[in-house]
């Protein structure tokens, strides 16, 4: 299977290229930087090509894999176009994005891509294989749930810089959730609860997460509300963005705060990954006000994508995956989060 990585340097990328190389796939690495290109293709011995998502040698690159991994985020600036080529390139096409307008977009790609015989995944690691798995779980125990709140919490790995750089691309945006089957604008701090996450309880703020798109495709289930975690800095953060929002709007802050973004470092270490760990919660709830709960303790989000995402492509290398627009549930069950090493789930 040939298998195109792009994006393939950055943080998450190189992490999703090395679990390649363990389970024996041998990626063609791509992307813009030919310095970081030709370091990453030196230490992993695999071929690469320099190229921008817009232009012509993309598609044509594209269409000579079977299957593209997109890492280059944030996404909402070049999921549409390489969508658009793999779909032209008959290749399936997968992404890292937690991003709700990616998915929204990708939806509108659903009846070409079955035309093509191909599979449009975005969001094959930590956003959003556990919490899709969950939700469509949840909505298996409880048939005619017309609620579903999903939560999820990082203990301890920390923060890549495309993560941080998605982050200040969605600032000033305001929060998101979905209500009756419509997506709704809310305030960043819409509503603030505490989270029975299993080993530890903690504060949770609504989220725009990319749940509200991906769990009412695979469930049907109207309303539905994302948490994350948050201690007392980041909700007064978000509160005062609630207030000065519309300075977070402006390019020139922006492009500042990414310039911030450039000097941390790529992300967290090894080691650290190893020790960390990532936890999910989720509810849902019917008219009649029946009520099932299901928690996931999972990998640290940096590691879990990339062994989500290898375990996609061998999917795909045998012929298991399903044809158009897809979630992670839709794709390949409920249950597939269970497969990858390190997840754990329990229910009430």
């Amino acid at each position: 299977m040939k298998i195109l990585i792009y994006g393939s340097y950055g943080y998450t990328g190189d992490l999703i290229v090395r679990q390649c190389k363990d389970q024996g796939l041998i990626p063609h690495l791509a992307g813009r930087n030919e310095a970081a290109l030709k370091a990453q293709s030196l230490k992993y011995d695999l071929p690469f090509t320099v190229c921008e998502v817009s232009v012509k040698a993309f598609k044509e690159l594209v269409a000579s894999h079977d299957v593209l991994v997109h890492s280059a985020g944030p996404f909402i600036h070049t999921a549409e176009v390489a969508i658009e080529a793999c779909v032209e390139g008959k290749t399936h096409y997968l992404d890292i994005t937690g991003e709700y307008k990616v998915f929204e977009l990708a939806q509108k790609f659903d009846r070409q891509a079955k035309e093509q015989q191909v599979m449009v995944l975005p969001g094959c690691g930590f956003d959003v294989v556990p919490s899709d798995c969950l939700a469509a779980h949840l909505k298996n125990r409880l048939k005619d749930a017309t609620i579903l709140r999903i939560a999820f919490a990082g203990l301890g790995a920390g923060m890549s810089r495309g993560t941080a750089k998605t982050m200040v691309e969605g600032m000033g945006t305001g929060g998101r959730i979905r209500k009756n089957g419509e997506l709704i604008k809310v305030s960043n701090t819409h509503h603030i609860t505490t989270i029975d996450f299993g080993p530890f309880s903690s504060k949770a703020v609504t989220i725009p997460w990319g749940d509200i798109s991906t769990a009412y495709f695979s469930t049907g289930i109207p309303t539905i509300m994302v948490y994350m975690a948050a201690n007392k800095k980041i909700i007064r953060s978000l509160q005062l963005g609630d207030l000065f929002g519309f300075v977070f709007r402006w390019d020139w802050v922006k492009n500042r705060m990414k310039k911030k973004v450039e000097k941390r470092s790529p992300g967290p270490s090894d080691q650290k990954r190893q020790k960390a760990s990532s936890y999910f919660w989720a509810e849902a709830k019917n008219d009649s006000n029946q009520l099932v709960v299901s928690r996931l303790e999972v990998p640290d989000g940096y590691t879990l994508t990339a062994l989500c995402t290898v375990a996609i492509l061998q999917k795909i290398q045998k012929g298991l995956n399903r044809y158009g627009y897809q979630t992670p549930s839709t794709a390949f069950g409920a249950d597939f989060i269970l497969e990858i090493p390190g997840c754990t789930r329990t229910d009430e």
